[in-house]
């Protein structure tokens, strides 16, 4: 089976697993519908399987939103998704919506390396946050500048970090987060 049909069968099936499954994948027994914002940076929002078939195995950015929806829905928890190629308007979007959501996952894309703003815009929110990548950043980063270290600036900040497994990555940090949230914040 070819690697592309066998992640996309995969995918499907992951997420009637979450959506049928009598085993939630909430481990409490909360019935609180938290709402989680994904915010995509730089790039994201032109995802297809041509540009990044190495990495993930989706058509679209709005085949990545369907996928978070359905995972979401499956969860019990609303998910809102937003991109732009442009810092600023992500900056004004978390600036203006944050205070909606309990949580926020990030993939930063572009601004990965570099954005400072994003970094101090996220910290502000006081909201935990998930920085998710499709490829394993460290690896990605020691192969494309081994003489120089690059590293994520949202790391050090976020509440957790998920990368290395393509649109996978971004089931990982919903499911986590739904747990994280039910378990910490729920609590205080």
């Amino acid at each position: 089976m070819a690697r592309g049909l066998k992640s996309s069968v995969l995918t499907k099936l992951n997420m009637e697993v979450v959506m049928n499954s009598s085993c939630s994948l909430r481990l409490s027994d909360s019935q609180k519908k938290w709402r989680i914002g994904i915010i995509d940076g730089p790039n994201i929002g032109n995802i297809s399987q041509a540009q990044g078939g190495r990495d993930h195995h989706l058509s679209s950015w709005q085949a990545l939103c369907d996928m978070t929806q359905q995972i979401g829905q499956g969860l019990g928890v609303e998910v809102v998704n937003f991109t732009s190629n442009y810092e600023g308007k992500i900056l004004e979007w978390l600036h203006s919506n944050a205070q909606n959501f309990d949580a926020l996952i990030v993939n930063p894309g572009g601004l990965t390396t570099y954005s400072e703003g994003l970094r101090h815009a996220l910290e502000e929110t006081r909201k935990p946050f998930v920085e998710v990548h499709f490829f394993n950043t460290v690896k990605h980063f020691a192969k494309v500048s081994p003489h120089i270290r690059l590293e994520s600036r949202l790391t050090a900040s976020a509440t957790g970090l998920v990368s290395g497994f393509g649109e996978h990555s971004y089931t990982a940090a919903l499911v986590a987060m739904a747990n994280y949230l039910d378990d910490f914040v729920a609590h205080q």
